[in-house]
């Protein structure tokens, strides 16, 4: 068995694949190949075309290589190959096997291997390297190529001095790029459970990649769902209705012009149980140590993320309404988007079904907006409850009724921003609520509050045409009552609220026949 060496120079890369733009064997039956010459630099000795070097030694790879040998005499001669293009390479490169073997007779006795190049017919000559030691074994050498052209040449000059001849076989030109290699999972991690059945795959972005196939499947090869889809130069894949605690298998498989990467691992994850809540109150005040709670979904429609953090990226609110973390939306891309939804709650069993929440909307450059919709299955449109873009920066309280009632019901906050600013979210409770402390904003307002927000003075104005005899009730977010009168005679009354904690509250107002509620802001 022959033994193998590599040689590496100081400008030489080692592949595992290539893009092959010329090679030459010598396989031509004993004769010098097409479009090959030779030069004569002293003397008239040939290059010949023969197996090994006629005796011990065979060819590196298939029946012939180039030879050249003369014990008694000095003779240089360069082996020409052919032009070739190389200007469309990314990093052409040079390999060629070779042997110059040691003369028995002459301890350290060798003959000598110089390899040119040049970039037109009538170009000078330039050396890339020049090989003066031993090379008792076929040796692989590599260089780059750092001056391609149209019409580029190598010349490989042998000079007999005592040795017993150099040999060259496999000389290529090859353009240095591979297929990307493999990317790892971001999310889920490899071997992770409790996953929801709806969200996303995750992996890491590859450099020089054209795109992605994903592979997906409940089957060990992960095919059964997902069968190497392109899905172009993405680093995430959403997927919906999941079967649960079911183990599924994925796979990314990165490629580029020069083909797929290879040998890319199969990771998997297991899903959780059904997430769906029942029990209730039901409260979510995202305390999980950073993540996401389990059965939560985030679904981004342009941009940032919802994150769960315990401090906001900048301005306020100064960390969160309770515990250690909550949810923020924040982006500096007017336009960007991205719903936080709960998992599914089955509300039929609630009477009177109502959320309550805290939150903030900051303005920095631009307003961030909360909106807060629900959907009755996971399938359906989102309907919108209420809409908030005040200028705060403290934590405010508010509940809203929760109508149509199912029991695949889902609540999304949507953080929205126009301009650098944010939304935040916490402490979350889905529960029963009396009808004290719900907005029934009616048709035919008996009131208008202004301001809203409120610092100092709130400002009721009555709508009413007939009796001014009314009883206004100020009530927090849990139905209490704080502030209570009894007003006639005039359309317009100032109560003071300096004295109030700042949150939302409830204004109801009744007369003899009707009863209004409207939410306001004490700042």
């Amino acid at each position: 068995m022959k033994k193998i060496f590599t040689l590496l120079l100081a400008v030489v890369f080692t592949y595992s694949g290539f893009c092959q733009i010329f090679s030459e064997g010598f396989e031509n039956g004993g004769s010098i190949p097409n479009l090959w010459t030779q030069e004569y630099v002293t003397g008239t000795m040939d290059w010949t075309f023969v197996d090994g070097n006629g005796l011990t030694i065979s060819a590196y790879n298939g029946s012939y290589n180039a030879f050249i040998f003369d014990f008694m005499g000095y003779y240089a001669t360069k082996l020409i190959s052919p032009e070739v293009d190389v200007t469309g390479a990314t990093e052409p490169m040079i390999s060629f096997w070779y042997l110059i073997g040691e003369n028995i007779m002459v301890p350290g006795a060798c003959d000598t291997l110089r390899v040119y190049y040049r970039t037109s017919t009538s170009g000078q000559w330039t050396l890339l390297t020049q090989l003066t030691t031993i090379a008792a074994d076929w040796t692989n050498l590599e260089i780059a190529i750092t001056d391609p052209s149209a019409t580029y040449s190598l010349a490989f000059e042998g000079t007999t001095s005592n040795g017993i001849g150099v040999l060259i076989d496999d000389v290529q030109i090859f353009d240095n790029v591979e297929p990307p290699g493999c990317t790892t999972p971001v999310y889920p991690s490899d071997g992770a459970t409790g996953i929801t059945v709806s969200g996303e795959l995750e992996w890491g972005s590859i450099s020089g990649v054209n795109g992605y196939k994903l592979y997906f499947g409940t089957d060990a090869d992960a095919t059964n769902i997902e069968n190497g889809t392109d899905l172009g130069n993405v680093t995430t894949f959403s997927f919906t209705d999941l079967s649960y605690v079911t183990q599924y298998y994925w796979k990314i498989v990165p490629y580029n012009d020069n083909g797929d990467a290879v040998d890319c691992d199969i990771w998997d994850f297991i899903t959780g149980a059904d997430p769906t809540v029942t029990t209730f109150p039901w409260n979510a005040s995202f305390e999980n140590g950073g993540d996401l709670p389990y059965g939560w979904v985030i679904n981004s429609s342009a941009g940032d993320d919802w994150e769960i953090v315990s401090s906001v990226q900048t301005g306020t609110p100064s960390g969160p309404q309770d515990g250690s973390y909550f949810a923020e939306f924040f982006s500096a891309t007017a336009g960007n988007s991205s719903y936080l939804i709960t998992p599914p709650l089955d509300i039929t069993g609630v009477s009177n079904p109502g959320v309550g929440f805290w939150y903030v909307t900051t303005t920095l450059v631009g307003q961030g907006t909360l909106g807060v919709y629900y959907k009755t299955s996971s399938g359906g449109t989102w309907t919108l409850l209420e809409e908030y873009s005040e200028p705060l920066t403290d934590w405010v309280g508010d509940t809203l009724s929760l109508p149509n009632a199912s029991g695949d019901y889902y609540i999304g906050f949507q953080g929205s921003v126009d301009g650098i600013s944010g939304c935040y979210v916490d402490n979350i409770t889905v529960k029963e609520y009396t009808a004290s402390v719900e907005t029934v904003e009616g048709q035919n307002r008996l009131i208008n509050v202004f301001p809203n927000p409120a610092d100092d003075v709130l400002n009721i104005y009555m709508n009413s045409t007939g009796t001014n005899d009314m009883i206004i009730e100020i009530s927090n977010l849990f139905g209490q009552v704080i502030k209570q009168m009894s007003l006639s005679g005039s359309d317009k009354y100032s109560v003071n609220v300096n004295d109030l904690a700042g949150g939302l509250y409830y204004i109801k107002v009744r007369t003899e026949d009707s009863m209004q509620v409207s939410k306001v802001v004490i700042r």
